[in-house]
């Protein structure tokens, strides 16, 4: 059996038809009374509601006492709780070639949506996980978006299963078009691109419906110009955002891939030389606002220097789930290969500047989500527990709790043109929800506070999420 299958296991193995009927039981009426309700769009949070959930859609809100529970409602006292719509992580690769048995993760951390960034298994095998996470026969979030095998150039660093690597303006067109039978959600970008391949790409995807995102495989600036509607990462935002550019574009630009040193460790060496200034990013920053280009800057991928120094994680508790072979290549991936002691300093160092970035371009108001890189090349990244983290990091940068909240629940709906179905807690929206037991608005960190997931109209209870991190706290010496 193929790596990527080993959800099937997880299915199996973990979880039996009875267990999956038990966790997981068809939509019914719900109502949560005296709840509070929080709102991501920053308006005032309301107290003593009575959110009734009739199959996947909220059905009512009202004044607890003025809303009419139907008789075969399941009735949740949330006295005391806080309800907030379902997180999105905006960058994750749930199918990889490490096998994709974290969908239960995000459910439990209360992350109902992603958007995958790459996949390596055919788009048809992604629709029948997409119908078995509605039926319910399979525990996860929603595969929102889907990229399919990423497209990169033939000076990109780094070489993942399943992209395309391509070297004149025709095969980048052909790249596209290949994508746009598979069914894919949108074209993912990656780097080596010249700009000639980028447009060509971009003119393509804009003939066949798709939008474009990714890595800014240059400048950011020319990837903004070029219509990429999401940039990753913030690739070459601190670059752009250096006085010293020119000087270190040409320098990079000479210099030749070092031997037996990963590709991360690499651009880490080149980042590290780049000394960001707010003022020298205006005009780059004014460019992004024009294009309406939005940033996801992953900013929780800092976390890996940490932990290639001494192991340490900001949420140890979650390793005991994660399967063994999964976090035994860790320490050995490809990407961070020989990292120095001056690297790892410089690691650490690099994820400060990273949220004094995201700082800056909070004062400038451009329009930033959440997202991880979870199960990508970067190590420590645990689904689900690491965008609880990715939250923390945007108020460290500056973010209010609700605008960091809004990162990971409405600014994604905008951004898909979703809205109108996710974001909010509000009659009429699908019922992807999370009810926690303090405030999120008083500390972001009470995100992690969860006491049960509503997802796909299906009721997770705490007992519900208990037994599924135990089953996978088993299974996991042995996956």
């Amino acid at each position: 059996m193929r790596k990527p299958f080993l959800i099937a296991v997880l299915a199996i193995a973990l979880f039996s038809a009875a267990a999956i009927a038990r966790l997981q039981p068809a939509p019914a009426v719900v109502a949560l009374t005296h709840v509070a309700i929080v709102d991501p769009s920053g308006t005032a949070t309301q107290r003593d509601r009575t959110v009734v959930v009739s199959g996947d859609r909220i059905a009512q809100i009202g004044g607890t006492g003025e809303v009419t529970i139907p008789p075969a409602a399941r009735v949740i006292d949330g006295t005391g709780k806080y309800l907030i719509p379902g997180l999105w992580d905006m960058h994750a690769h749930v199918f990889t070639h490490r096998g994709d048995a974290f969908f239960p993760l995000y459910a439990v951390a209360g992350v109902t949506g992603v958007r995958d960034m790459h996949t390596v298994v055919p788009m048809a095998e992604i629709q029948e996980h997409r119908r078995r996470l509605a039926a319910g026969t399979l525990i996860g979030p929603r595969l929102i978006a889907v990229a399919g095998p990423l497209i990169a150039g033939p000076s990109g660093q780094g070489r993942f299963p399943s992209q395309c690597v391509v070297s004149t303006p025709a095969e980048a067109r052909a790249a596209v078009v290949a994508r746009k039978r598979m069914g894919v959600d949108f074209i993912k970008v990656h780097g080596g691109l010249s700009q000639d391949l980028l447009l060509a790409i971009a003119d393509e995807a804009k003939q066949q419906g798709l939008p474009v995102l990714g890595h800014a495989p240059g400048r950011p600036e020319d990837a903004s110009d070029a219509a990429l509607r999401s940039i990753e990462h913030n690739t070459g935002v601190r670059m752009s955002g250096s006085p010293d550019a020119a000087a270190l574009r040409k320098q990079n630009a000479a210099s030749v891939p070092e031997e037996g040193v990963g590709f991360v460790i690499q651009n880490l060496r080149r980042r590290a030389k780049a000394r960001f200034d707010e003022q020298t990013a205006q005009p780059l920053f004014a460019k992004f606002r024009a294009n309406d280009t939005w940033l996801v800057p992953t900013l929780v991928q800092g976390l890996v220097w940490q932990y290639l120094a001494d192991g340490t994680l900001p949420y140890p508790d979650w390793l005991r789930y994660m399967p063994r072979s999964f976090t035994s290549t860790w320490k050995n991936s490809p990407g961070f290969q020989n990292p120095s002691a001056q690297d790892l300093v410089e690691g650490n160092n690099d994820l400060r500047i990273a949220v004094e970035i995201v700082a800056a371009m909070r004062r400038a108001g451009l329009k930033l989500m959440a997202g991880t890189d979870a199960n990508g090349p970067f190590p420590a990244l645990i689904p689900g527990i690491s965008l609880h983290e990715e939250l923390s990091l945007f108020v460290e940068a500056g973010y209010t709790p609700a605008e960091a909240l809004r990162a990971a629940t409405l600014a994604p709906a905008q951004f898909l043109g979703r809205e109108g179905d996710f974001g909010t807690v509000e009659p009429g929206k699908i019922a992807d929800l999370v009810l926690l037991d303090a405030d999120p608005l008083v500390d972001i960190r009470n995100t992690r506070r969860i006491q049960a997931v509503v997802l796909h109209g299906r009721f997770l209870d705490r007992n519900a999420l208990d037994e599924i991190l135990s089953r996978l706290e088993a299974a996991a010496p042995n996956q």
